[in-house]
C-alpha cells in the first residue's frame, strides 16, 4: 500500500493538523520514511510544502497547549473542592 501510493505520487498519511496524536504520526511516518532512504515532503491543510522543522513546531506548541489546558483544568477541579 505505502510502495504503491509512493510510486503513483500519492499521499501515505493524511491526519488533521488539529489532532496532537495524528500530527506525530505524520512527524513518525516522516521519519521512518526518511530513514528507509525515501525523499518525503510535508503539506499542510492548504497543501502548501512545510518543513520538519515547522511540524516538530506544531508539536510542541500542541503539547504545550496540552499541559495549560490540564493546568487549567486542575486548578478549576481544585477551586470547585475547596468551595464544596
Amino acid at each position: 500500500m505505502i510502495k504503491s501510493a509512493i510510486e503513483q505520487c500519492n499521499p501515505v498519511l493524511e491526519y488533521s493538523y488539529l489532532s496532537h496524536s495524528g500530527t506525530k504520526k505524520i512527524a513518525k511516518c516522516y521519519d521512518e520514511l526518511q530513514k528507509a532512504g525515501m525523499t518525503c515532503e510535508i503539506y499542510d491543510e492548504f497543501e502548501e510544502l512545510i518543513s520538519r522543522d515547522i511540524l516538530s513546531n506544531l508539536i510542541h506548541s500542541q503539547k504545550q497547549n496540552e499541559h495549560e489546558v490540564q493546568a487549567q483544568i486542575d486548578a478549576e477541579v481544585a477551586a470547585e473542592e475547596v468551595d464544596s
